[in-house]
């Protein structure tokens, strides 16, 4: 019986986080999450009105990094 050997790369460089996901980390749980949860309603309820026998075409996630990527703009530069 042939035994495989696994490579495993023990040191990996974390990547870099673009401007918007490292504001989302820092920021979400404390100040946007609510104002997600309420996009993500809005968008939810919106389409079921509209379109009520079909799926959504967003999940939860992509309308958060679209409400994440707006804020991060609108922020001052000291904060980017």
């Amino acid at each position: 019986m042939a035994q495989g050997i696994i490579k495993v790369k023990l040191q990996t460089k974390p990547k870099m986080l673009q401007g918007w996901q490292a504001y989302q980390a820092l920021t979400y749980e404390t100040k946007w999450k609510p104002h997600v949860d309420t996009a993500w309603n809005e968008y939810k309820s919106a389409w079921a009105s509209e379109n009520p026998d079909k799926k959504a075409p967003k999940n939860r996630f992509q309308v958060m990094v679209e409400f994440m990527k707006v804020k991060y703009t609108e922020e001052t530069t000291e904060m980017k």
